[in-house]
């Protein structure tokens, strides 16, 4: 049988769902939010149920651990803070 595009046989069981998260907490010196925002991605990143893009307006702060945690980091310049 042949699986047609946009089927629910089209798409494989074992697929993560992608997850944006707003990291513009991590720009720079992260404090408050920014820590738990980064504690929070890396323990949901680490249990690996889910793929995780993180999004922001200029380099975050840490991107090694982000990175080394499976998280994608994607950086738009945007002049008041934010395109998405």
């Amino acid at each position: 049988m042949t699986a047609l595009v946009g089927s629910r046989d089209a798409v494989p069981t074992s697929t993560k769902a992608l997850i944006a998260v707003d990291l513009r907490a991590l720009v720079g010196q992260p404090t408050g939010i920014g820590v738990h925002t980064r504690e929070l991605l890396l323990e949901l990143a680490r249990r690996g149920k889910n793929r995780y893009l993180g999004l922001a307006h200029r380099p975050v702060s840490e991107t090694e651990e982000l990175a080394a945690a499976g998280v994608d980091l994607a950086v738009h310049a945007a002049p008041l803070g934010a395109l998405f």
